[in-house]
């Protein structure tokens, strides 16, 4: 953020922003981005064992996707 803070989490990103530069608006509160959020959250969990094991090698550079395994081996086993 502009005073050095920094937030994490999509939606409390974007409503940071939204109260930061209000014009043009992100529509937050719209009743088809609340039933998308919704059902991604619903649906997440069952989609999390499909889509983790693939974040290393679809979106992470060498450095970080090290880090990921490392780091999910030591939190979860092998």
């Amino acid at each position: 953020m502009t005073d050095g803070s920094y937030i994490m989490e999509s939606r409390k990103i974007a409503d940071a922003l939204e109260k930061l530069q209000s014009e043009p608006l992100f529509h937050l509160n719209d009743s088809p981005v609340d039933r998308t959020q919704k059902a991604v959250l619903t649906t997440l969990p069952a989609l999390a064992p499909i889509m983790m094991p693939c974040v290393p090698e679809m979106l992470l550079n060498s450095p970080s996707a090290e880090y990921f395994h490392r780091t999910r081996t030591e939190r979860f086993g092998a």
